[in-house]
């Protein structure tokens, strides 16, 4: 019984470290992929898509846009993916603010953009990648990183049930959530030692909130470890303190017999005393 115990709580150890390591993952990406994120982290390389249009091609563009908007209330641009209006208003404030406009916007339109497909398909079979940037992962991302760490509880629950020492699941546990930490960490390190530094940036962006992540778990794990050690602690003392009650009790029945035998001898030795003065 002992060994299937112990057989079944390792599997279920290795099981809830990689529901963990996966988690941990998924909790990232969802963390990495609110709109403030992605709209700070593409604009470089909004800045680039924008640079192939004549809207951004910079002095003639923004001339042709102002002598427009002296007519007009609205600049509309419209070549190929690109599909922009921008408020006269905001052309007569010069360059940047065109720029800055443009880019706000075109993060804007595609983060929240109604994609017909379902998160995987947009990128398996569409492949249509902007949805990576897209409130659809976002929401991807959050939903499956809910239900891993369900799963994570729920098998933290059976390990719970097949410790023998209860107190041990929590040391486990908290062991696994460091472990799993510092993998993130180390995951972290090697996306920054990508030679390609494009593709270096664009990871590293899915990957932006990993130090929260990395210090939630460990910070989680640390704690986990002092309560279990807590725990067998409070159990040591509990036992040790049973124990000394049973010592104690057992010493005060001991001495209850030994008292009634003294009193027993001390009548039987009046009684021949007394036997003696009658003769």
């Amino acid at each position: 019984m002992g060994f299937v115990r112990s057989s079944l709580a390792f599997i279920l150890s290795v099981i809830l470290f990689v529901t963990l390591l996966l988690t941990s993952i998924f909790l990232t990406l969802s963390w990495s992929t609110n709109y403030e994120i992605i709209k700070t982290g593409v604009s470089d390389y909004a800045k680039t898509f924008a640079n192939g249009n004549s809207f951004f091609n910079l002095t003639e563009g923004i001339q042709a846009m102002e002598f427009y908007c002296m007519t007009h209330t609205n600049f509309v641009i419209n070549e190929g993916e690109l599909n922009l209006e921008i408020p006269c208003e905001v052309v007569n404030q010069g360059q940047e603010k065109v720029i800055e406009y443009g880019i706000n916007q075109v993060s804007y339109d595609y983060y929240y953009k109604n994609y017909s497909c379902e998160f995987l398909d947009c990128v398996q079979k569409d492949k249509n990648f902007f949805v990576l940037f897209s409130l659809k992962a976002h929401d991807f991302w959050k939903y499956y990183s809910f239900v891993l760490l369900i799963l994570s509880l729920v098998l933290f629950g059976l390990l719970i049930l097949c410790v023998k020492n209860k107190s041990n699941s929590f040391i486990v546990l908290g062991v696994l959530l460091i472990f799993n930490s510092l993998i993130l960490k180390s995951l972290i390190y090697l996306i920054n030692l990508v030679p390609e530094k494009m593709i270096s940036d664009a990871v590293s962006l899915f990957f932006s909130r990993a130090d929260c992540v990395f210090l939630t778990f460990l910070i989680l794990g640390i704690l986990l470890i002092i309560i279990g050690i807590a725990i067998k602690l409070i159990s040591s003392g509990s036992k040790i303190s049973g124990e000394v009650s049973k010592v104690q009790k057992k010493g005060k029945v001991d001495d209850n017999i030994i008292e009634e035998k003294v009193k027993k001898a001390v009548k039987k030795e009046i009684k021949n005393i007394n036997k003696k003065k009658s003769k």
